[in-house]
């Protein structure tokens, strides 16, 4: 074991105390993630009830065109909009096998 660069010790404890923040912030965006899909799958018993097929595509342009007003650096709003595409479609996968008719149809 050599000698550590000077600042090095300080180095990593900034990078452990980062670290730390990042998993918190983890774990409130699992948790926020959690309750998205919770919302959505009601929504998605809702539409069903109604008639309505689950994928919505004029709501999902509604939430991206909000979504990307609400970017700012350092997350730029087509970065923004790829997560939230990505977030959309597991949502809806989530609900399709959460409310999947036993009889096998399918859903739409």
């Amino acid at each position: 074991r050599g000698i550590a660069p000077r600042g090095a010790s300080a180095a990593t404890t900034r990078l452990r105390e980062c670290r730390k923040k990042i998993d918190r912030v983890d774990a409130v965006l699992a948790s926020l993630l959690r309750e998205r899909v919770r919302l959505a799958i009601d929504a998605g018993r809702i539409k069903m009830k109604a008639g309505e097929p689950l994928h919505a595509p004029p709501r999902e342009r509604a939430v991206l065109s909000r979504v990307r007003s609400l970017a700012g650096p350092p997350l730029e709003a087509d970065r923004l909009e790829r997560i939230f595409k990505k977030i959309i479609n597991e949502t809806l996968e989530a609900e399709k096998q959460r409310l999947a008719r036993p009889n096998g149809q399918s859903i739409r």
